[in-house]
């Protein structure tokens, strides 16, 4: 989880434009007809963020809608202008939801399937990668806690705080890395909610172990070698590994990773022979 520098452009320029460039003069029609209507939901979404999940969508006739749908999934000069900009802000910058995969696609947080009206709202397009788009589909609100499921990138302060830990299993020789989220007595009921349900619905536990294992696979041969010089040796060079990737946040899953191994002695003493 990490935030985003918000875009600064403006969404009714960007919707003036895609209108203009758009050749089928019937959907310019439709986008001029319903640009009052898009440019006052647009302030309603600054204005509420991050708690777009309570805006309504605008009333749409079937033309509108498609209209404004055809706005995104159509590429015009415009829409690629904004896409190579959102693109280029977080280019230093894993997935924003996970820290794990490369942002290959423009997220829609609030779903254009059911809030057409902010298609191309560039507050709206987040960056991610494919895995974290396919798991948060068109879903906004948990039923069952009425927080939000996931992290605004653009808009939510993340807790300075930790609230994600790990712990190492072995079964059959096999090592495996147990992510999980825990209620830091620093949250609200409401926040650790909103955070909890991020990590579930985006399968972070397991994308956080299939990733760490990746990680520690590539490292196999140096933790074997080092582990040699004894365990004080190890946790050192773990340590520094660690603090090597505290700068991008308490929760990011490699400082937790090597945080992890550092302080489990039977990693450091027996454990590392499973990798």
């Amino acid at each position: 989880m990490k935030t985003l520098t918000l875009p600064r452009q403006a969404g009714i320029n960007i919707y003036d434009g895609i209108t203009k460039d758009k050749r089928s003069e019937r959907v310019k029609k439709y986008l001029t007809k319903k640009r009052k209507d898009v440019d006052s939901a647009y302030a309603n979404y600054i204005n509420t963020a991050p708690a777009v999940d309570t805006l309504v969508p605008i009333t749409l006739l079937k033309c509108h809608k498609n209209s404004l749908l055809h706005a995104y999934e159509k590429s015009t000069a415009s829409l690629k202008t904004l896409r190579d900009a959102l693109f280029e802000a977080a280019i230093k910058s894993k997935c924003p939801f996970c820290q794990i995969g490369v942002h290959t696609t423009l997220d829609h947080y609030l779903p254009k399937e059911k809030y057409p009206e902010f298609s191309v709202l560039p507050q709206n397009l987040i960056p991610a990668c494919d895995e974290c788009n396919r798991h948060k589909r068109a879903l906004i609100v948990d039923e069952g806690t009425a927080v939000r499921l996931f992290i605004h990138p653009y808009y939510d302060v993340i807790p300075n705080v930790n609230f994600i830990k790990a712990r190492l299993k072995v079964t059959k020789n096999t090592l495996t890395i147990v992510f999980e989220t825990y209620h830091n007595p620093l949250l609200s009921p409401q926040q650790y909610a909103h955070i909890n349900n991020h990590f579930k619905t985006l399968k972070l536990a397991q994308r956080f172990n299939k990733s760490s294992i990746s990680e520690l696979g590539d490292m196999r041969d140096t933790l074997k070698r080092l582990a040699k010089r004894g365990p004080s040796f190890l946790k050192a060079k773990l340590l520094k590994q660690m603090n090597i990737y505290s700068n991008v946040g308490h929760n990011n899953w490699r400082r937790i990773l090597f945080e992890t191994l550092a302080n489990d002695n039977l990693f450091l003493t027996v454990n590392h022979k499973y990798l």
